[in-house]
């Protein structure tokens, strides 16, 4: 388990600020105006004893996500502040991995920070796989041109929506429609 507090130090270093904190999470975003990084730091339940001793409470788990506003904006969805991550995220990850291995904050930041930074683009994100909601897929393949990706991706929201309650497979049966107009035809 990581030490919080270090572990905010070092990701405000990368360009993360707090946002929110609740009783077992704490929230870091780095906004920029093509997208916004969301860490969420999940937090080790607190004793008695470390609350009277005000000490900081060990991170359990990292979650990281990333929003491209573009991807909202193309389809008049407003863009949320704080999306719950992973699932209102475009591309999320997991770092569980290195609070088990309780690295030293600094390489725990590097790692967060250098995911992001490789899912610079939507269209990488989309390419790699990062992007794996089938129908966010379908969007982002219509925001970035990318017809083939987008069939297959279509398919497979098709596929995923016929297993929904029926008010909601309408609702994504609409979407799945509009996505697929605007998908360019070559």
């Amino acid at each position: 388990m990581i030490p919080e507090t270090p572990l905010v130090a070092a990701l405000a270093r990368k360009g993360f600020t707090p946002t929110s904190r609740r009783a077992e999470s704490q929230r870091l975003v780095r906004r920029a105006d093509d997208r916004h990084d969301h860490v969420l730091l999940e937090l080790a339940p607190a004793s008695w004893l470390l609350r009277l001793a005000r000490r900081p409470r060990s991170v359990v788990d990292i979650v990281t996500g990333v929003v491209w506003p573009i991807g909202e904006q193309a389809f008049a969805r407003p863009v949320p502040a704080e999306p719950p991550v992973p699932q209102q995220v475009h591309a999320a990850t997991g770092f569980s991995s290195l609070c088990e291995a309780e690295v030293d904050p600094a390489t725990a930041a590097a790692a967060v920070d250098d995911w992001c930074r490789r899912l610079e683009e939507p269209l990488v994100a989309l390419r790699v796989g990062a992007i794996s909601e089938p129908i966010r897929r379908l969007e982002f393949a219509v925001v970035t041109s990318q017809s083939a990706i987008g069939r297959e991706a279509a398919e497979a929201a098709r596929r995923a929506a016929e297993q929904l309650p029926p008010a909601r497979r309408e609702r994504e049966q609409a979407r799945i429609d509009l996505a697929l107009d605007r998908l360019p035809s070559t």
